[in-house]
């Protein structure tokens, strides 16, 4: 073998130097041949380079793009055992330890479900290459540090803080629309001192004293205490996470903990737990120092998700991991067997049930595991999806991830096995809710912002290692380590224009409400294009989207555009028509009053209705009738979004705080003075009062926020209030 320091060595690229990344660097370069069954390539010549980021194989071929394999998605690099050996895919190699000699085949197993082998001319060269693959690979059982050997440090990507401000609790309080009088964001945890897996601003209810949180994290695992991430912008319905209570087999009880709990309950119904695991599971647990609440004591409702642990999930990845590698699709039932349909199954159908508790039953939901980092993240995160259209955009969804993922302490480097060969705690819990991401996404496939190409995207990084977002295991370490300073973040990148293409969603509705998905494995998909992307058949598939992405995307564009020019219209044109129309049907009626009290009052009250059905345009008085200008009849001690107007026995209440949606309500005086007694709550003594050719309702009586506190969220003004009222009535 060749060892290489010239980095403008070109290899097979008659272009000249091999592309690289900015701060990658070769450190090796070989002639091999490569065996890749799921491609289709079977002993095909080519070089073999590595670098500080990526195994890298151009082949001869030059019509065949390259094999790129980021040194972080490496699982093993070793050489194949015999062929008579049965096993699974990732024991059907011997890891680097020099066992079988005079050996020049190299087979490498991937993250990512990739297995391949090389070929090298000699025994030496292929134990020279493998020393090499596998001290950049597995950094941390060499005791190497990670500074030297992860990429994320050697791109030169330009870090910016800015770009590593991470999720904003802050803004999240206020998008969330929480009142200070119920809950807080508390910096009890600003050094991380009370819970070092925790990000270091928490919500938690208002009355939650400092010594309660205290007590609370003492007796929860890890000492991640209940904190909510997401509460119902109507009825306040609480949506919290933590780890499982130490209880013990002995039953132990903390006060501080079940006043916290019964604190997060917002409504009049139970507080509803949701424990990830089964219930074998967590009584198992309680042997152990852990367990479950006591449903009398915490006063609550008990339900049981029926996840499997981290052991379960990972052996079923290793079947589907088994699939992958066959060059042919597989059958459906072959995916059945592997039993990973019926997990995602069982996950979306955990999340769906705190879905309706919250949406439907007005409960507030606790979900934990046993750490609170794995199937509790999954649960409270895809609720989240399936309860917030803003977590279905671009923006929310990375918001998201960073929220309850990486904020909220989910081991990424244990369970990716950052710089280590596959062990006992590897798992993929992660790349399971992106699966039932996926299958929303299938099922509702106008709703969401971003398409399946944002989801692989993400999921290609966490294994690549050229971002620092996904290194260590928590928040805290992250900082600790300067990773702000030292490393780009993934987010500014991904949402480059120059890529957005691919990630967009061009059939996108914004959709306000909630849903929930079917979860019978029989109505979830296999996510072919990620589990299976490296078959050959699989490239003629990205062929065909990047075809169709170039093709529609200049017919959507158009069609937006008529699409805003149409809201144009709209918006400006059709009101000024539909007033016009107004108009000339105001001086027909105008020739048929003929001053007739009772047909001058009809046409009022017609004209009101018709001035009501549009919103944006300004009432007009019939002549006859005192003239009232709406923008000059205002009474000057008055706000200007509290006013009422009156044309003979018809009142006008009005909120012009914005032109350009005001709205307003018609009403007799017998109504206003119904409205005004049962409504505002007050007497309408003294009566109304004249201004000039108008009149207006005292401050006091049209002070409406402050008189009608619980029915104002959401209504815009007195007219609104109003509104609401007379169509009650109705």
């Amino acid at each position: 073998m060749d060892v290489v320091s010239d980095l403008a060595l070109s290899g097979t690229n008659p272009d000249g130097p091999l592309p690289l990344l900015d701060g990658e660097t070769i450190y090796m370069q070989a002639k091999c041949s490569v065996d890749f069954p799921q491609m289709d390539f079977h002993n095909l010549p080519g070089i073999l380079s590595l670098s500080n980021y990526q195994l890298r194989f151009d082949l001869n071929e030059l019509t065949e793009e390259p094999i790129q394999i980021p040194l972080g998605a490496i699982w093993a690099a070793g050489q194949p055992l015999p062929s008579s050996f049965s096993g699974t895919a990732l024991s059907y190699i011997s890891f680097y330890n020099g066992e079988v000699a005079n050996s020049t085949l190299l087979s490498i197993v991937t993250k990512d479900m990739r297995r391949l082998t090389f070929t090298f001319p000699t025994a030496e060269s292929m134990t020279d290459a493998q020393e090499r693959i596998c001290s950049h690979a597995f950094w941390k059982e060499r005791r190497l540090k990670m500074e030297e050997k992860v990429f994320a440090f050697k791109f030169r990507c330009q870090p910016n803080p800015e770009d590593w401000t991470g999720y904003d609790f802050t803004k999240e309080f206020k998008r969330l629309g929480l009142s200070p009088t119920d809950f807080k964001l508390t910096t009890i945890n600003q050094n991380y001192c009370l819970c070092g897996s925790y990000p270091n601003l928490i919500i938690v209810p208002k009355d939650a004293t400092d010594d309660v949180l205290r007590g609370s994290s003492k007796f929860r695992s890890n000492g991640r205490l209940p904190a909510i991430t997401w509460v119902h912008p109507q009825t306040k319905a609480t949506l919290s996470r933590c780890a499982q209570p130490h209880v013990s087999f002995s039953g132990y009880q903390s006060a501080e903990d079940e006043r916290l709990v019964s604190l997060l309950n917002t409504g009049p119904f139970q507080l509803l737990i949701v424990d990830a695991r089964d219930m074998a599971s967590a009584t198992a647990n309680s042997l152990l120092g852990g367990g479950t609440e006591n449903p009398i004591t915490y006063n609550c409702e008990y339900a049981y998700s029926n996840i499997g642990n981290i052991h379960a999930m990972q052996k079923s990845f290793r079947l589907l991991t088994e699939l992958s590698y066959v060059p042919k699709t597989p059958d459906r039932q072959a995916y059945e067997n592997t039993k990973w349909l019926s997990h995602i199954g069982v996950v979306l159908q955990s999340a769906c049930n705190i879905v309706e508790a919250i949406q439907l039953k007005k409960q507030s939901v606790l979900v934990h595991c046993t750490d609170g980092w794995d199937r509790t993240s999954q649960l409270v995160s895809l609720a989240q999806i399936f309860l917030d259209p803003y977590y279905r955009t671009l923006e929310g969804f990375a918001n998201l991830i960073q929220k309850d993922w990486l904020s909220f302490g989910h081991q990424f480097s244990v369970r990716l096995g950052h710089g280590i060969t596959l062990s006992d705690t590897t798992s993929p819990p992660f790349v399971q809710w992106m699966d039932c991401v996926f299958q929303c996404l299938k099922q509702f496939p106008n709703w969401f912002q971003f398409n399946e190409h944002y989801l692989i995207a993400i999921l290609d990084e966490i294994y690549s290692c050229r971002f620092g977002n996904f290194l260590f295991d928590n928040e805290r370490t992250r900082k600790e380590n300067a990773l702000h300073t030292k490393t780009p973040s993934l987010w500014p990148w991904i949402v480059n224009p120059s890529r957005l293409d691919m990630f967009i969603n061009f059939t996108y509705i914004p959709e306000n409400g909630y849903f929930t998905p079917q979860c019978s494995s029989t109505e979830l998909h296999v996510w072919t294009s990620y589990y299976g992307r490296y078959r050959a058949s699989m490239k003629y598939y990205k062929k065909h989207h990047e075809q169709t992405i170039s093709r529609l995307q200049p017919s959507l564009e158009f069609e937006a555009s008529s699409l805003k020019q149409q809201q144009d219209f709209l918006r400006t044109v059709l009101p000024k028509m539909f007033n016009k129309e107004i108009q000339q049907e105001i001086e027909t009626m105008k020739k048929k009053t003929n001053n007739n009290s009772d047909l001058i009052l009809e046409f009022e009250n017609h004209k009101f209705r018709l001035s009501l059905e549009n919103n944006k345009i300004k009432l007009s008085l019939c002549p006859q009738l005192p003239a009232c200008d709406l923008e000059s009849s205002q009474n000057e001690s008055m706000p200007p979004e509290k006013s009422l107007f009156c044309a003979t026995d018809c009142f006008v209440i009005e909120d012009y705080h914005a032109p350009e949606e005001c709205v307003s309500v018609v009403m007799g005086e017998e109504e206003l003075e119904e409205f005004l007694t049962d409504v505002v709550n007050v007497e309408s003594t003294p009566p109304l009062q004249p201004q000039g050719l108008a009149y207006y309702v005292p401050n006091h009586v049209m002070n409406l926020y402050d008189a009608l506190p619980s029915i104002s969220t959401g209504l815009a003004g007195p007219a609104s209030v109003a509104r609401w009222w007379y169509s009650s009535k109705k």
